[in-house]
């Protein structure tokens, strides 16, 4: 606590079409404090800092973000040494991850159950040998990762290697996986990264199975990542497969409520619906700013690129 951010607004907005006569940034008592163009930390917390622009011309005023930030104590955290410390993460609470874990020793990793506190590894330790052989066929749901779900979670640094996650159901059932996360809801992913295998019947994606009304940011995958279906029926919007999220919901309409940001991909890619580098099943093309995909994927996929294999928005024109 008490670390301060300078924002340089002269560089920040060189470029916008807005005059700003002045500048404010929106005060947040709860988890900084503002002097000026600076702002101090005082609590733990995951906040997007905004400021409002003022144009005496027109007697206007705009507000923007200045981009999302975090801060934390130690003191509010529960610390993560051992694998059995990570097992035992769960609900609302925050964990702060302090060595490097080997995973080898679970044979079959339970995911962790709709998680919606921090989760933070700013020392940038190490999770390998994750392996997840995950098979139901009673669940109406089956998702595979080191996360089942994440619903208004914040998770940063994650580094993930050697993963192998397979998540498979019987006929006529969904099954989605991604190495961090099954689902993504409203959660925010920062600065990740994933060296391995993800398989899934439904939405495979090398980050996160599926993810609506969320960000993955600075994220990177390295791999191999299938979807491999029982149905024999192909369908272009639940046979995915993406280098970062396989199916990604937001409004056609309002694309950006699904982000995909500065996001980097390495792998080969299957599957005989969609396939994309970034993501396989896209609402909106505008939630993929600044990707890059390098690798291989089906060529005998329906829909296929190396940013996203098929978007909503094309098929209502």
């Amino acid at each position: 606590m008490g670390e301060s951010k300078e924002f340089d607004f002269d560089e920040i907005f060189a470029n916008c079409s807005v005059k700003a006569d002045r500048i404010e940034i929106n005060n947040s008592p709860k988890i900084y404090s503002v002097k000026g163009n600076t702002i101090t930390a005082k609590n733990t917390g995951v906040i997007d800092v905004s400021a409002k622009l003022y144009n005496n011309e027109t007697m206007m005023v705009y507000e923007v973000s200045l981009g999302m930030l975090f801060a934390y104590d130690e003191k509010d955290f529960f610390k993560i040494r051992t694998v059995e410390d990570l097992q035992a993460v769960k609900g609302k609470n925050n964990y702060l991850l302090m060595n490097d874990l080997d995973l080898s020793s679970v044979e079959n990793w339970k995911p962790i159950d709709r998680y919606s506190g921090m989760f933070i590894n700013p020392n940038g330790y190490v999770i390998k040998n994750l392996n997840i052989e995950n098979e139901t066929s009673c669940e109406p749901e089956n998702r595979g990762g080191l996360f089942d779900m994440i619903s208004g979670g914040f998770l940063y640094n994650i580094k993930l290697e050697n993963v192998n996650v397979n998540a498979y159901t019987s006929v006529g059932w969904t099954a989605s996986a991604g190495a961090i996360v099954g689902s993504l809801y409203n959660g925010y992913l920062l600065d990740c990264s994933v060296k391995g295998n993800v398989t899934a019947a439904s939405y495979a994606g090398g980050i996160a199975g599926a993810f609506s009304f969320a960000t993955i940011e600075n994220c990177t995958f390295e791999g191999n990542v299938a979807n491999i279906s029982r149905d024999e029926k192909i369908d272009h919007t639940s046979n995915v497969a993406g280098g970062i999220v396989g199916y990604t919901m937001a409004d056609s309409k309002d694309p950006l409520q699904a982000r995909i940001v500065n996001c980097r991909v390495n792998a080969n890619l299957t599957a005989e619906g969609s396939v994309g580098g970034i993501s396989a099943y896209v609402w909106g093309k505008r939630c993929i700013q600044n990707c890059s995909f390098s690798g291989q994927f089906s060529e005998t996929a329906l829909y296929k690129g190396e940013y996203y294999g098929f978007a909503f928005e094309d098929s209502q024109k």
